[in-house]
Parts: C-alpha cells; structure tokens; sequence
C-alpha cells in the first residue's frame, strides 16, 4: 500500500515504540471549492450559505493507494474509501500539534464503520 499526502502540509504519525513516519505534502494540495451566497443580515453581521464540494483536481482512485486529505475534502468525498484524513492529535506542552496517532476515513453513516479503508478495485 501507498500512502500520498494531498494536505499542505507534512503529516507525522506517531507510533508506540517505533520511530515516526512523515510524510511530506505532494501535489496536487486539495481544497473543496467553496460556494456562497448571503441571504441576510442580522445586527449588521453577514448570514450566508456555505456549500463544499470535491475538489476538482481529486486523483481518481488507483490500486494500493490511500490518500491522506483534509477534513474538509474527506467530508465532501464520503463516498471514497481510499481518502483518509490524519486522527487522534498529539500536541506538545504549549498545545501545538506535532502529529497524530492514527489516519482515519470518514464514513458516510454509522453503519459504514465497520468498513475497511480500501483502494481502487476493492
């Protein structure tokens, strides 16, 4: 299995006893296109609607390979297995994030939990 970090930014995971594993960011970085529009205006704030959709530059999905995204691309692509997004945060003693402790995929339902992350022909 190959895993391809799509995030902006290197993700370490940490394990037990073990060394880290980093992985750098690679390109494409995916962002959700983000779409707008302002119904109204309470005490003069700004009351919008907010849509996120996938990413139009998502990688088709190809055997042995998991992609670690963001949250928010994981959130629009439910429908993918082979997206993960990086779980569990470890931070320092001034709360900064230094790594996770595991990668995730987010399911669409409850009922999806039970199901592996697979790639492409799975």
């Amino acid at each position: 299995m190959k895993l391809i970090n799509l995030t902006s930014h290197p993700i370490t995971i940490l394990r037990d006893h073990r060394p880290p594993v980093v992985l750098s960011a690679e390109e494409p970085t995916l962002r959700c296109e983000e779409f707008r529009l302002d119904v109204g205006i309470w005490r003069d704030i700004i009351l919008s609607n907010s849509y996120f959709a996938a990413p139009p530059d998502l990688p088709e999905p190809q055997p042995g390979v998991i992609y670690i995204v963001s949250l928010p691309v994981a959130i629009c692509c439910t429908d993918r297995r082979d997206l993960v997004v990086p779980d569990e945060a470890v931070r320092d003693s001034d709360g900064h994030v230094i790594g996770c402790k595991r990668l995730s995929r987010v399911c669409h339902s409850k009922q999806d939990l039970t199901l592996p992350v697979f790639t492409a022909n799975s």
